[in-house]
């Protein structure tokens, strides 16, 4: 595999080297390592997030480094992407790993996220709930989950409301999934 031909993508002031084996090898809706070509260079905002699909692809694997994003994003903004990537191209060993990441990184933060998570996960949500407008996909159900079990914080701010009156479905599944209080205070 790594004896293959070396294909240089370029993203902004960035070029990535990678292997043609190793673009044959990723699967999905990809034909041939031109279409997926394509993709690279066409379909990622930060090149920082298009070498994260590079490490994937040698190595099954990636790990987030906020410093190296040239947008000033959290790191579950980076799994979305990666996770957008997957799920329209048919990568579903990388669209599980993302969905995986999604979770842990929900569950460090608990039940009492603090503001500026919160504020992430509402403004993944609604960028996620935009791909899926029926609240149809794993990713969507994470992120609602999530939001349900956080409710005490997550009805504070005004994204969470702006999100319930844009995306009624979301209040109504908000309702169905929150978990009920321990107490009455």
């Amino acid at each position: 595999m790594l004896e293959s031909e070396i294909l240089e993508i370029s993203k902004g002031p960035i070029k990535y080297k990678v292997h043609r084996a190793v673009l044959a090898s990723l699967g999905g809706d990809f034909v041939e390592p031109n279409d997926i070509m394509f993709v690279l260079q066409n379909n990622f905002g930060d090149p920082y997030v298009l070498g994260l699909f590079l490490q994937w692809a040698y190595t099954k694997e990636y790990h987030v480094d906020l410093s190296k994003l040239s947008i000033s994003k959290g790191v579950l903004h980076v799994h979305k992407e990666l996770y957008r990537v997957a799920y329209f191209y048919g990568v579903h060993d990388l669209q599980d790993l993302c969905l995986r990441k999604v979770d842990a990184w929900l569950q460090k933060h608990g039940e009492t996220p603090p503001e500026p998570v919160a504020e992430e996960v509402l403004a993944v949500t609604e960028v996620v709930i935009k791909w899926f407008p029926e609240l149809e996909d794993a990713i969507v159900d994470c992120l609602l989950r999530y939001i349900s079990w956080t409710l005490k914080t997550m009805r504070r701010l005004k994204g969470f409301n702006d999100l319930i009156e844009r995306r009624p479905k979301v209040g109504v599944f908000l309702l169905q999934n929150c978990r009920p209080a321990e107490n009455r205070s």
